[in-house]
């Protein structure tokens, strides 16, 4: 029993190195910061630095950010841009990225036909099947993916494959529109910027109506995942109980009764993530209509909707870290014990996005 105990734990250590992963910066052009996840304090980024998964990176006017994630991918975080390297949920192969606001240029490795890196935005998933492309996000929230090589499938209700030279937009609540003809991204940020302008007042409105939506999804988002931890903690105390006791049997049905919570707190998980993506980009919303706006009556509302925004995020950014963490530490647990016992019966559903 103590021979199967060292190897659970031995096991859990390797899959701990194998779900966390690093960004590393191999190029910086102008004014880069980066904030830690759980900090309000933004760091100058340098050459060589390491970059932790949920950590947040911005570039000024006339900036740029070079990035290399494992997997042989490379990304380019252009001028004005706003970018999340999202926390891996334990369990996933597959990294993901998310764009608030600005551009990035990415090339991505082959990965056999199926996505291989997922990049986000408020109101778009792109899943990259190996390729070079670029992604943009304009003041109004509407995304822009352009490829150069490969392929890329936007993902959703309705998904739309892109070949080379095809782009497609996709703008809040729509569907993926293909593009007629291709066009210059900086130019196409300059119209979906005038646009925004136009708009200021529907845009701040529909600002403060979907705060409390998705402030309602992170609160339930919360409560639920503090609820699915606490049962998978009780079950790791019971197996606990179990391996003093030899009693295998009890351990091999504990541990059946894992992958159902596992699946059910990824999902959760998911909708968490995206709501934290929302609530980013409508903040970086509210701060730049705010900067480039002439209304200073408008500007000053719009200013306090993002500096609430703010406060918000980060009030659940270290509590959700600590969920995370410990999450990790228990599905580290139930894959350990599946390994010792030679597999699961019914492999695990594979996480939903």
């Amino acid at each position: 029993m103590k021979r199967a105990l060292l190897a659970l734990l031995l096991l859990a250590g390797e899959l701990q190195a194998q779900e966390e992963f690093t960004a590393e910066v191999f190029l910086v052009k102008g004014q880069a910061e980066w904030q830690r996840p759980g900090e309000e304090a933004w760091q100058p980024l340098s050459v060589g630095q390491k970059i932790e998964e949920g950590s947040r990176i911005r570039t000024g006017k006339r900036s740029q950010v070079g990035l290399n994630l494992p997997g042989q991918m490379e990304m380019r975080i252009k001028s004005e841009s706003l970018f999340m390297l999202r926390p891996v949920e334990p369990g996933e192969e597959k990294l993901s990225v998310a764009l608030v606001i600005g551009k990035l240029l990415a090339r991505v490795a082959g990965s056999g036909g199926k996505p291989a890196f997922y990049v986000e935005t408020a109101t778009a998933v792109a899943g990259v099947r190996g390729t070079v492309f670029s992604v943009a996000v304009a003041e109004d929230s509407t995304s822009l993916v352009a490829v150069d090589e490969g392929q890329v499938e936007l993902m959703g209700e309705e998904s739309l494959l892109l070949n080379p030279g095809q782009q497609a937009q996709q703008e809040e609540g729509g569907r993926p529109e293909l593009l007629p003809a291709p066009v210059k991204i900086s130019q196409w940020l300059k119209e979906r910027r005038q646009k925004a302008l136009e708009r200021r007042e529907q845009l701040l409105e529909n600002l403060r109506k979907k705060a409390e939506e998705t402030l309602e999804i992170l609160r339930r988002g919360q409560e639920n995942s503090r609820r699915l931890v606490a049962r998978m903690e009780k079950l790791e105390k019971n197996l606990q109980r179990a391996r003093r006791m030899g009693d295998e049997r009890t351990v091999a049905e504990t541990a059946e009764k894992f992958p159902a919570l596992v699946q059910e707190l990824k999902e959760e998980r998911g909708r968490m993530w995206k709501a934290v993506l929302v609530l980013e980009t409508r903040a970086a919303l509210a701060k730049r209509l705010s900067e480039i706006g002439d209304n200073q009556e408008l500007a000053k509302r719009l200013e306090e909707v993002n500096r609430n925004f703010k406060k918000l995020h980060q009030a659940i950014n270290l509590s959700n870290r600590q969920l995370l963490h410990r999450m990790r530490q228990l599905i580290r647990l139930e894959r350990a014990i599946w390994k010792n016992l030679g597999g699961p019966k019914v492999p695990p559903p594979e996480p939903k996005r």
